[in-house]
């Protein structure tokens, strides 16, 4: 073999090798991700997905090329791939750091442990209790790393168990000026900062 195959089989090796990382990305969190996607699509509800962080640059190119591509495209994780929303999950977590270096609590004013009661009627209370009105906001599902941009009050209307569960993890719900922020623990408890 002389030294312009041995490359190319290089280059061949490391292009298989990402191909199996990137599948294997896709497997293990995006289709796992998918059900709650599924929870807007059937209620008919908008959403967007803004960014999926902690994706290597060179994925980037060959994600976005799947997802315009495959049975995926209308769940619209191509426009997130060509986005850097980083920057507003840093100022999320800046702001309201945790105060458990293991699992994201934060410094929360009020504490609800599920007991008995579904997330819906948790969540109808608290966002009666605090007054906010129904406008633009982020969920960020900790485990994925994705974060989705919906509405406030069309949360209300998802299967909330499906959304927010033990197995798909911690939630951050928030506005885009950041002035509170709502926590599910997958302890099966909500903060509100």
């Amino acid at each position: 073999m002389n030294s312009v195959q041995h490359l190319e089989l290089q280059e061949s090796k490391l292009q298989l090798q990402l191909q199996l990382k990137i599948q294997n990305f896709i497997d293990d969190y995006i289709m796992e991700f998918i059900h709650v996607l599924d929870c807007f699509k059937e209620r008919q509800l908008p959403y967007r997905v803004m960014s999926i962080d902690k994706i290597p640059s060179q994925w980037r190119w060959p994600l976005r090329e799947f997802f315009m591509s495959s049975r995926l495209k209308d769940y619209q994780f191509y426009y997130a791939i060509l986005m850097d929303n980083n920057r507003l999950m840093d100022i999320c977590f800046s702001k309201y750091p945790s105060l458990n270096p293991i699992k994201y609590i934060p410094d929360f004013h009020d504490y609800i442990p599920k007991e008995k009661r579904c997330n819906r009627t948790i969540l109808e209370r608290l966002i009666s209790q605090k007054e906010l009105e129904n406008q633009k906001i982020f969920l960020y599902f900790i485990k994925y790393s994705i974060l989705l941009e919906a509405n406030l009050f069309d949360i209300l209307k998802l299967d909330s168990e499906e959304v927010f569960n033990v197995i798909d993890g911690d939630v951050l719900i928030f506005p885009e000026k950041q002035e509170w922020l709502l926590s599910y623990s997958s302890n099966e408890e909500w903060y509100f900062v």
